[in-house]
């Protein structure tokens, strides 16, 4: 079973997708057996072990067996019972009804034991294989179901309460704030535990691991193995809770057999079904604790331990999705087998391929740190508009943020600024009071083509939202609180402000403080449904209107339950940019590569939040802008990230203060963002591999070595960020994600090598065989707080006849498919370009030609070939490169 997945069931004479058993003819009745199958029921018929381990499931990657499964201890009418209140319940009004959310097109019985159904199917996610278990504890009927897909090597844990259960919640929600803490969402577990996981068995308690929790703009990761000294639940007991993402599991052993293509094999482990409320936790069970491998510990998983009861047919499921290419490998076919299961959807995002204007915290024009507050706000930011069209730079939105909205006045709680009206403030008091914006906000929806508009919550008194309709928002210690909707109540709500914010231009949204507006809020955390319910009335609102929205201040948790709202579309995965000096040097705004791992992997946009174009921008008053922000010593590096994030790309400067030649470099002339495929993520050795140390670290400065890539016509480029890696690091091909075959040469380019010059050799502008070493160096000492060292390299095959596509050398992505809409091959071995792009606009193409190569392996780059094409008055254009000669064609594109 070598690099498959599989559950085994009933002593491992069934082994789940690996066995190969042709499907078998449904029985006719309850606890009929067909003759086939008397192997494969021997194990059950009277035999309560091979009924346990029938039940539980296990996980085999790679050869070997990776998880145990199994149930655990359940909470219901006040108490906790363990494993042997667990007492088997016959199928017979539930046989087969919880095995798909969807319509299942056909599933047969294979052997069924009145306790114990086994079925094979097939739905809209695949072929199947599913086995279900009936129990009766404390008296409440409980199935649980381990459903198997082989084409997504995926493993689904549902646990269904067939009758009602009260009395669930070991534990609530604080009542009132621990001093001036907020209320977190930590420290919560399962009431219902399956599966299971034995920390004993199998390979589970020597796998390294690596997750996300707290809030994804602090890029909060936590990684560690049993060797490290602190074993699982030396660290892990801390990681429960209900705002974790997606435990990563994966097997850096030595002695574990080698994948194909040298990349790590992984697991990922996750709620899958009620995902605002699915919950984790390692628990002790055993005489010997967690640390000794003597059985004494279970990873537990299930619905939170919050939840006060749970009526009839609730059910909560996990799914474990295994591979062998890799951390990041594994987590996008996770995602995109969450995105597949829920059938996601997402609303077409202007901010995520235009460029835009942000006035968010950090920003020149964050309205209270103006230099002038009695400034017209409407009048200065389309005076600033106007300045971008005489520059030349092509904005497409404007984002405004908390400032622009009546606000809360000192009746809501005081980390967040609450909506009382969707409409514009006015500033200063008494007799001098003045509307913010004189004419409202329809001349800057003129003036940018969008608007990005800004909210946290409602306060207590609103338009949209009556207090009977909404839950309050547990106090702070000054008794301020703020209100969110009901699940009956959240479309509605919502619509109604939005309709308000539309009616002044708004047409992309953005919601803050996400994880205080469920953390704060008792009712999403003890009643079922209410939390999916206000969240997916949201949705429904923003997408029955049109607007892609953006969620802030978020949880991994939140990334998660996204897949069931088509209106998110893009996650901060940053701190604010006013922020950012005070996490110097360790993680700045810039520092978005473990996030972007999660967010990328379920199909978002990564915001890195705003950023100035040059360094210093004058007269700038910002009480929390410290000498990094004002005098950004890393624009470059900011306009890098953004660009390679699969997110916005908006800037902050002041009018006049914009460096328009380094911002071009992310888009074409009509604003185009040129952004990869799939944006910036750490690579797997940053988490762990065989046999070779992870990035090299310097202690005063946050080294980062990430990737993104474009995938045009099939082909692969990658881009490879590095920030202050103190020495060398070598790259090796399982560093790239996607993989690239053994069989394809590759070189590269670092971009601050010198320009490339048509006819010099290619040699001459940095462009070198294979993958590059990514050392940059660090700042020296002294340098100012915020300095830092980075470098990109690109990264792309060669033709059999040794022509190279290096693309256009002046964008940050080289090779970005709104830039190239194919790639092909010719007869001759050299290469079409088919390029888009704004219309009649010049761009320039660099090829390395006359590369040599042998044995897979680049010899000599060649020579430089530079190519200008014109496009065409409708933006497209080509150009064909032969090893001898080149081609330019501009060319009207026929539908």
């Amino acid at each position: 079973f070598h690099g498959t997945m599989r559950v085994v069931w009933a002593l491992g004479v069934y082994a789940g997708i690996a066995s190969g058993l042709e499907p078998l003819e449904p029985d006719s009745a309850a606890g009929a057996y067909p003759e086939n199958a008397h192997v494969r029921d021997a194990g059950l018929r009277g035999d309560a072990h091979a009924r346990t381990l029938a039940c539980q499931g296990s996980v085999w990657l790679n050869g070997a067996q990776w998880l145990q499964g199994g149930v655990g201890r359940v909470h219901i009418s006040g108490s906790w019972h363990g494993p042997t209140a667990w007492v088997p319940r016959s199928l017979t009004h539930s046989v087969g009804a919880h095995l798909s959310p969807n319509p299942v097109p056909t599933h047969q019985r294979k052997w069924f034991d009145r306790t114990v159904a086994v079925w094979e199917g097939a739905d809209w996610l695949g072929r199947f294989e599913a086995t279900q278990c009936g129990w009766t504890v404390a008296g409440v009927d409980v199935d649980t179901t381990v459903t198997t897909y082989p084409a997504h090597n995926a493993t689904i844990f549902t646990t269904t309460f067939v009758s009602a259960a009260s009395g669930t919640n070991a534990s609530a929600p604080p009542t009132t704030w621990a001093d001036d803490n907020p209320p977190t969402a930590d420290d919560v577990g399962p009431f219902a535990e399956f599966p299971a996981f034995d920390l004993g068995a199998g390979r589970l308690g020597n796998l390294s691991w690596m997750t996300w929790r707290g809030g994804l703009q602090f890029h909060d990761t936590s990684k560690g193995t049993v060797q490290d000294g602190s074993g699982w639940y030396g660290e892990m007991h801390n990681l429960t809770g209900l705002s974790f993402g997606p435990m990563v599991l994966f097997d850096e052993s030595p002695a574990s057999p080698p994948t194909p293509s040298g990349t790590l094999p992984t697991a990922i482990v996750s709620p899958l079904t009620n995902l605002p409320l699915g919950a984790a936790r390692i628990r002790e069970t055993g005489h010997y604790g967690c640390r000794h491998g003597h059985g004494g510990c279970l990873w537990a998983h299930g619905p939170s331990e919050e939840l006060t009861s749970v009526p009839a047919g609730f059910s909560h499921a996990s799914v474990v999705v295994g591979g062998l290419g890799g951390i990041r490998d594994t987590l996008h076919k996770w995602g995109a087998f969450l995105q597949a299961y829920h059938n996601t959807t997402r609303l077409a995002d202007p901010t995520l391929d235009r460029l835009g204007v942000f006035t968010d915290n950090g920003a020149y024009y964050d309205a209270g740190y103006w230099p002038n507050v009695k400034v017209d706000a409407g009048k200065t930011l389309s005076n600033l508009a106007e300045s971008y069209k005489a520059a030349k730079i092509p904005v497409h939105y404007l984002q405004l943020d908390d400032w622009w909205y009546v606000g809360g006045n000192g009746t809501v709680e005081k980390m967040v600024t609450c909506t009382y009206k969707f409409t514009p403030k006015t500033e200063g008091k008494g007799n001098d009071t003045r509307p913010l914006f004189t004419n409202g906000l329809a001349p800057l929806r003129q003036s940018y083509g969008n608007l990005m508009l800004y909210m946290v919550n409602f306060c207590p008194e609103n338009p949209y939202l009556a207090a009977e309709d909404g839950h309050r928002s547990i106090p702070d210690p000054e008794g301020h609180f703020f209100l969110t909707p009901r699940a009956d109540t959240s479309e509605a709500a919502y619509g109604k402000l939005m309709d308000v914010g539309v009616a002044q231009g708004m047409s992309i949204f953005e919601i803050d403080f996400m994880e205080d507006n469920f953390a704060q809020v008792a009712r999403y955390r003890t009643v079922v449904g209410e939390a999916e319910g206000w969240l997916r009335g949201f949705s429904r609102a923003a997408e029955a209107r049109g607007l892609a929205t953006q969620f802030c201040s978020d949880s991994a948790r939140d990334v998660l339950t996204s897949v069931m709202l088509p209106a998110v579309t893009q996650f901060r995965g940053s701190m604010d940019f006013a922020c950012s000096c005070d996490a110097e040097p360790w993680s700045g705004n810039w520092d978005i590569g473990q996030q972007g791992l999660l967010i990328s992997a379920l199909g978002l946009g990564t915001s890195k939040d705003t950023f100035f174009t040059q360094g210093s921008q004058p007269y700038i008053n910002h009480t929390q802008a410290k000498d990094c922000t004002v005098d950004n010593y890393h624009a470059e590096l900011d306009l890098f990230v953004a660009t390679l994030s699969g997110g916005p790309v908006g800037f902050g400067d002041g009018i006049g203060n914009t460096n328009r030649s380094l911002l071009m470099r992310c888009c074409d002339d009509g604003g185009k963002i040129l952004n990869p495929t799939v944006g910036l993520g750490s690579i797997d050795a940053t988490w762990g591999s065989r046999g070779r140390v992870t990035p090299p670290q310097n202690k005063s400065v946050a080294s980062a070595v990430w990737s993104a890539h474009s995938n045009v016509s099939r082909q692969l480029w990658h881009y490879v960020l590095a920030v202050d890696v103190p020495s060398p690091f070598q790259l090796i091909r399982p560093d790239l994600w996607p993989s690239v075959s053994t069989d394809t040469p590759l070189l590269h380019r670092r971009w601050h090598a010198p320009d490339c010059v048509d006819g010099q050799p290619a040699a001459a502008c940095g462009v070198t065989p294979g993958l590059p070493n990514v050392e940059t160096g660090v700042p020296p000492s002294g340098s100012p707080k915020g300095a830092h060292s980075w470098d990109l390299f690109t990264v792309g095959g060669v033709t059999s006849r040794g022509v190279s596509l290096l693309g256009e050398l002046d964008k940050v992505v080289a090779v970005a498919p709104a830039r190239f809409a194919a790639v092909v091959t010719t007869p001759t071995g050299g290469l079409r370009c088919d390029v888009t792009g704004f219309p009649s606009e010049t761009i320039r193409l660099a090829f390395a030609v006359g590369v040599v190569v042998r044995s897979a392996q680049v010899a000599d780059t060649g020579s430089i070939r530079v190519v200008e094409v014109t496009l065409s008055p409708d933006g497209s254009g080509s150009v064909t490169v032969h090893p001898e000669t080149t081609t330019i064609i501009a060319y009207k594109v026929i539908p």
